[in-house]
């Protein structure tokens, strides 16, 4: 018997190890209002998203005098968020024409969503990396 447990000892330490690590990351909430600061091509740029319990999100961004707003679902699994857009606005954006005073509406594609490695440098930063495109964007919670 004393051999049986002297050999489960290290299989029972990793075992343990790695149930502390998925619970400290599993203790790492998104949920929350998070604002980010950025620009693009010299224009300011802000972004604020809430991530709520019930795993719906919003998220606003300001861009000069533009903005945008979409909403929709998110699912975290591990270190990876995958945001489903249900909701975005404008639906419409204005095409200049040929002259001057002419053009027309024309639709706005649904945004993408997206997936995104997260890392928590603090429980108040989370820095988001895009699976697909590669951009990255820290948020800081509010």
């Amino acid at each position: 018997m004393k051999d049986f447990v002297r050999r489960l000892q290290p299989v029972a330490v990793a075992m343990l190890l790695l149930a502390c690590t998925q619970t400290a990351f599993a203790s790492q909430s998104i949920v929350g209002t998070w604002n980010a600061q950025f620009s693009v091509n010299g224009v300011a740029c802000s972004m604020q998203t809430v991530y709520q319990p019930n795993a719906a999100y919003s998220e606003l961004l300001h861009c000069g005098s533009l903005m945008t707003h979409q909403s929709g679902t998110y699912v975290l699994h591990g270190n990876l968020l995958v945001r489903s857009v249900e909701d975005w606005a404008p639906k419409q954006q204005w095409v200049v024409g040929s002259c001057v005073g002419c053009g027309y509406y024309e639709n706005t594609a649904k945004p993408p969503g997206g997936s995104y490695n997260l890392s928590f440098p603090n429980s108040n930063t989370m820095t988001m990396k895009d699976v697909n495109l590669g951009g990255t964007i820290t948020m800081h919670r509010q």
